[in-house]
């Protein structure tokens, strides 16, 4: 069975960014997090859509931005 809630260790790592980083992303209610107590955890399926939802506001930004004139 897959491992469906990954430690602040796992995820920074998933991610490839410290673990104070995460833990203030998650302090400002801007990563989905799960508290267990002191503990939070992260549910896979829900950074992979947010992770989507990154990328897909990315694309939109880009397509947004003024293009150079020839």
């Amino acid at each position: 069975m897959e491992k469906r809630l990954l430690s602040v260790a796992e995820t920074a790592e998933l991610l490839g960014i410290s673990q104070s980083f995460l833990y203030k992303l998650a302090e400002s209610e801007s990563i989905p997090h799960i508290r267990l107590g002191r503990a939070i955890r992260f549910d896979i399926r829900q950074i992979d859509v947010w992770l989507e939802g990154i990328v897909s506001d990315e694309i939109n930004y880009a397509d947004k931005l003024p293009r150079k004139q020839k």
